[in-house]
């Protein structure tokens, strides 16, 4: 009788704890809500600014080099209509490529728009494991504006390049600005977040744990 009560009792201890750690792996997937200070502001984890900052700071270094006489070559590129035929498309091309070669960037591509508040933005040349083809788009994020404006920004969150939980990154824009100037497009990169990816997946908007922070 003894060993009877024993084993059902031993059943039900492993099922309590099979449920206990289910519903703690349950909870874990679930939106973890962000830290706040004593004033209800939202805290950003330095190690998440680390991965942000880094991602502005590579968009703003290349863009600098992207102003004057390269910005005047997109300019006559783009209005041209050529795209990829227009002389120098190749070598101009290489600089995005050398650059996500040097920063192990996922991707570094130019967005140009004769609107700047339009819906979406023309992406005329682009560096990537799958670059876009001829006449892509995408969608003009605030950040995007931003830099078009003048202002370099990185977006709030990281996100899972390509859908890729294991390449979290981090997208940051800068202007470019041509020879007289003015801004004329608008350089793009998406840079790995690697502290995100590690231990941070509510600052990545791709995971179940988000935190919603959207950066207001």
């Amino acid at each position: 009788m003894s060993t009877f009560f024993s084993l059902r009792a031993r059943r039900a201890l492993a099922a309590a704890l099979a449920a206990a750690v289910f519903l703690t792996l349950a909870a874990g997937c679930g939106p973890k809500p962000a830290d706040r200070d004593a004033d209800g502001n939202i805290i950003i984890p330095d190690a998440v600014l680390k991965d942000k900052d880094k991602a502005l700071s590579y968009a703003k270094s290349l863009a600098i080099n992207f102003n004057g006489k390269w910005a005047d070559w997109h300019e006559a590129m783009r209005a041209s209509g050529e795209g990829e035929s227009f002389e120098g498309y190749a070598s101009h091309l290489e600089d995005l490529e050398d650059f996500c070669d040097q920063s192990k960037s996922f991707r570094a591509y130019i967005v140009y728009s004769d609107d700047p508040g339009a819906e979406e933005y023309a992406v005329t040349m682009s560096y990537a494991a799958e670059p876009p083809g001829p006449g892509a788009t995408c969608k003009a994020l605030p950040e995007m504006r931003a830099a078009f404006e003048g202002t370099a920004t990185a977006e709030p969150n990281a996100w899972d390049y390509n859908g890729d939980r294991y390449l979290a990154c981090w997208s940051a824009y800068a202007p470019i600005y041509d020879g007289t100037g003015a801004i004329v497009a608008v350089l793009a990169i998406d840079f790995p977040a690697k502290n995100v990816r590690a231990s941070y997946p509510d600052w990545n908007r791709d995971r179940p744990q988000w935190n919603g922070y959207t950066g207001e």
